[in-house]
């Protein structure tokens, strides 16, 4: 039985219902944190030692977190949604994952990202891999078809990406530098992107574009896969 959605989760489920009704055509893909990025976006980093006192206490915390999730996905899949982003963090090794180790991470990550996976099943399933120098054999397991991450700052390469074939690779501009690229800077990154994956990529920031990113950013790399869409 599902549990009462929250006022904010209504207020994200009408935002999705009207981008579905008003791009009916568009795929709509869905933004969730992993449930321990949910509970340190909530409590602070301070969190992580806690846990490390206590692991029964992270689990219990992560068990109920992951639960909501879950629910909040079950719903989400009921506005139409196309796909589910989940940013998952903690399988690097600078500073964005809290000094997690692989063990932790196997503990206290990877079990409750793949409950919120499993309840998207159905849809489009992305997983953002989050940071630098990642160990991306910690999310082997993950039940995802698109793996989105930055190799601006680790691997694998787009063309090694695809070459293995795990997961379709979703990248190919560097949303740090290209705040400050011209408009040619961005159409040779992407196309270069393109040719490494022999146009087996779904084209796109490493992370999130900074607010500020000149819309001429924006604009070019619509441009740099518009021939493409053009054959579709």
């Amino acid at each position: 039985m599902r549990t009462r959605i929250t006022r904010d989760s209504q207020r994200s489920f009408a935002v999705l219902g009207l981008i579905r009704s008003a791009a009916p055509e568009a795929a709509v893909v869905d933004t969730v944190f992993s449930p321990l990025q949910t509970v340190v976006r909530s409590l602070g980093e301070s969190v992580i030692p806690y846990f490390r006192r206590s692991p029964e206490l992270a689990k219990e915390v992560l068990d109920r977190v992951t639960s909501r999730l879950e629910e909040y996905v079950h719903h989400a899949v009921d506005t139409g949604v196309d796909g589910l982003f989940l940013a998952v963090t903690g399988a690097a090794s600078d500073a964005s994952s809290w000094g997690i180790t692989p063990d932790e991470f196997s503990d206290w990550i990877a079990p409750f990202d793949r409950r919120v996976l499993r309840a998207a099943e159905g849809l489009t399933r992305i997983i953002h891999a989050h940071g630098d120098n990642l160990n991306l054999a910690l999310l082997d397991d993950y039940p995802a078809e698109v793996l989105n991450w930055s190799p601006a700052t680790s691997a694998p390469t787009i063309s090694d990406a695809v070459r293995e074939g795990k997961r379709v690779a979703m990248s190919g501009l560097d949303e740090v530098q290209s705040l400050y690229w011209p408009p040619s800077r961005v159409r040779e990154t992407v196309l270069a992107a393109r040719a490494d994956a022999g146009d087996r990529i779904i084209v796109a920031p490493g992370c999130t574009l900074h607010s500020d990113t000149p819309p001429s950013v924006l604009r070019a790399l619509r441009e740099s896969v518009e021939p493409v869409l053009a054959r579709a």
